[in-house]
């Protein structure tokens, strides 16, 4: 609230003057007879390294004021940094005088109010047409009888004579934006206080430690204004809060720490001493349960691997070039998806393995990105091997190169697997069952075998050569050939030794009763041999038995001989050839021969004839005989 220069809470006739009320500072003026604020003693402001003199005009205040005063402002010793407490103070007693000068205001506001009548009375004379005043002002003081309006200056940092308004002051001080100064030789001036602070404090340049104090540590920095320079760097024995009494939160846009590490609760993030960041066990992404195994992204594990021997295989893409490449060039992937070499005026950030092959602009080229790759030299094997942002391999590191795998000899590098590329290319390489096929080859020699071809997919089995060997089928075409339809009680070998007596001496049985035998050629029988004995009709080559001769003797008739014919035998007739028929023939005694023949006589014994019972006469004709 504001207290009228003649109120009961201030001494009357200026007693005691100066008056404290409410934490502001009044003085009397003998000549206005009215307390009057002083302001500038109101503030007390404690500054780092900068001497202050304020001198106030005797003019300002009268009494015991009989020429100018100065106000002095002191730095703190040892360049020593302001302290909270005296930064808080500072700030509080600029806002105490803000509010004093707000009181003042007021104060001065009400007068011109009552003195408005009387300044409306009198303008004409002390405002031109133009609005400009055309009169001396006085010298020797005055009361304005009210508020007085003014129009409010619109350039921001306007420093002259001009009526400062209220509006103004609120809108200057809302937005600063010229330095806050101490007076040089004020020692005490506190930014707030211990019990009025600052609630945000927010910097848009630098809040620097004293430089009087003791040099922690100095390091080489590169000068961001300059990166051909280099600039020592000093780090001073000065904290903000303490270890024991902390500030809640931090914000900042960058940091850096000299130490090499930063602690966040028990843990700690640590640099390498190439550079790198190191980050502890057991952390986690996202969430404290998403932990982070030590071996996930460890090319640690990678050099191990590639001591074991089995490194045979490797993972080949296939890309499309950007440029021309030469093998063995290390390339990268672009954001078209199309691979270039990592060069002096490329940098290898998105580096994914070493070109097989050299190819021009726009070819296919082969790119190994996990496996061995040959074709160096000089390497030191069982040492890791890293990727300069040129391009150029190395086994230093350094804070520039990237690890990308580890000599396995002086010429071969086995590569890591350092992005999830591979992971596509053994997707794209991947076949199912409809991507195999089989074929058979024309029978080789030897055993036959098997091979495949990775460009096909297909499957040769190439069999071997059985012309020398009996097949199935030509077994069974030998065996049927030897049973060769014998009938089934005799077309197995034991049905045959059965057939032949078991005897395992069978031929020698057969030539030993064949020798008890006559041959078939003018056989000679001994003993009394003994044969059927024919019918008496028979007329082949059978053999005939006495029993046959015996039967057909005296019971054998003339007709019945096969040379001999016949028929309707007469009394008188004889048996005679006949040339036409080429046999034996009954017919008549006809006549004498042609020639001189003689007549035979047969006599014809019947037996036991005593006389001849018939004279048979033959003929014989011996033509010219």
């Amino acid at each position: 609230m504001s207290h009228p220069r003649t109120s009961s809470s201030l001494p009357a006739n200026g007693a005691g003057s100066p008056v404290t009320v409410d934490g502001i500072t009044y003085v009397w003026n003998t000549v206005t007879g009215r307390w009057e604020t002083q302001i500038s003693k109101n503030i007390n402001i404690v500054t780092k390294d900068t001497d202050a003199n304020y001198v106030i005009p005797p003019s300002s205040f009268s009494g015991s004021l009989t020429s100018k005063e100065a106000q002095p402002v002191t730095h703190k010793p040892n360049e020593e940094l302001l302290t909270v407490i005296e930064v808080d103070t500072n700030f509080i007693q600029l806002k105490q005088g803000i509010a004093s000068l707000e009181r003042e205001l007021t104060y001065w506001t009400h007068e011109v109010e009552e003195e408005a009548g009387r300044i409306n009375t009198i303008n004409s004379t002390l405002f031109d047409s133009n609005n400009q005043v055309n009169f001396v002002p006085r010298t020797t003081g005055g009361t304005f009888g009210g508020i007085v309006a003014a129009a409010t200056p619109t350039s921001a940092n306007q420093n002259n004579s001009d009526v400062v308004t209220t509006q103004y002051l609120q809108r200057e001080f809302g937005t600063l934006n010229r330095s806050l100064i101490p007076n040089q030789v004020a020692t005490n001036l506190d930014l707030g206080s211990s019990s009025n602070g600052w609630r945000d404090i927010y910097v848009q340049q630098s809040i620097l430690p004293d430089s009087s104090a003791n040099i922690h540590a100095t390091e080489l920095r590169t000068d961001p204004n300059n990166p051909a320079q280099q600039l020592t760097v000093r780090y001073r024995d000065v904290d903000i809060g303490s270890f024991t009494n902390r500030f809640r939160d931090l914000y900042a846009h960058s940091g850096s720490f000299f130490g090499g590490t930063v602690t966040i609760g028990d843990a700690s993030l640590s640099e390498t001493t190439s550079g790198g960041l190191l980050i502890p066990n057991n952390s986690s992404i996202g969430t404290e349960a998403n932990e982070i195994p030590s071996s996930f992204a460890n090319t640690l594990i990678d050099e191990r691997f590639a001591v074991t021997g089995q490194i045979s295989e490797r993972l080949v893409g296939t890309f499309t070039t950007s440029g021309n490449i030469s093998t063995n060039n290390p390339v990268k992937i672009l954001s078209t998806g199309k691979v270039t070499a990592v060069t002096s005026t490329t940098t290898s950030d998105a580096f994914v393995g070493i070109a097989l092959e050299t190819k021009n602009n726009n070819q296919e080229i082969k790119v190994v990105v996990h496996g061995v790759v040959g074709g160096f030299t000089g390497l030191t094997s069982g040492t890791p091997v890293h990727i300069e942002q040129n391009g150029t391999i190395t086994q230093t590191k350094t804070t520039t190169t990237q690890k990308i795998g580890v000599a396995v000899s002086t010429t071969e590098v086995f590569l890591f697997s350092i992005s999830n590329l591979d992971t596509y290319v053994l997707g794209k390489l991947k076949i199912g069952l409809e991507d195999l096929s089989a074929s058979v080859a024309t029978p080789g020699s030897g055993s036959g075998s098997l091979s495949y071809n990775n460009g096909t997919g297909t499957f040769t089995f190439t069999p071997p050569d059985l012309s020398p060997y009996a097949t199935l089928q030509y077994v069974n075409q030998e065996v049927t050939s030897l049973i060769d339809a014998a009938p089934g009680a005799l077309d197995t070998l034991n049905e045959l030794a059965a057939a032949i007596g078991d005897d395992a001496n069978f031929s020698t049985t057969v030539t030993n009763n064949l020798a008890t035998k006559a041959p078939l050629v003018s056989p000679t029988f001994t003993g009394a041999p003994t044969a059927p004995t024919a019918s008496s009709t028979t007329n082949n080559t059978q053999l005939a038995t006495t029993a046959f001769v015996q039967n057909l003797a005296g019971a054998q008739e003339i007709g019945d001989l096969s040379d001999v014919d016949i028929n309707s035998v007469q009394d008188g007739q004889v048996l005679a050839y006949s040339i036409s028929s080429q046999k034996f023939i009954n017919q008549n005694q006809s006549g004498v021969g042609s020639g001189t023949g003689g007549t035979v006589n047969f006599i014809v014994d019947g037996g036991s004839a005593t006389t001849v019972s018939n004279d048979i006469i033959i003929f014989l004709d011996g033509g010219s005989a």
